[in-house]
């Protein structure tokens, strides 16, 4: 079984109801590097940390999201 984390920009888009660029604007991160985070799902801890205090978020299921495999299959 592995467990894999990462952000979905999408997801936080919707819960905030923003689009890209005003996620851009809030938080400061150019809006080509937020971009590469939605198709990648990948970034750095100090860039999650940035959009979380740019949020207000202090709650982590807002902003990162797990998979979960078993023998392959994608439990959750």
């Amino acid at each position: 079984m592995s467990i894999h984390f990462y952000v979905d920009i999408d997801k936080i888009l919707e819960r905030k109801k923003m689009s890209l660029t005003e996620l851009a604007n809030k938080t400061g991160i150019h809006k080509q590097s937020l971009f590469k985070i939605k198709k990648t799902k990948k970034i750095t801890f100090s860039t999650l940390n940035r959009i979380a205090n740019s949020l207000g978020e202090t709650d982590l299921d807002g902003l990162v999201s797990a998979e979960i495999k078993s023998s392959g299959e994608i439990i959750r």
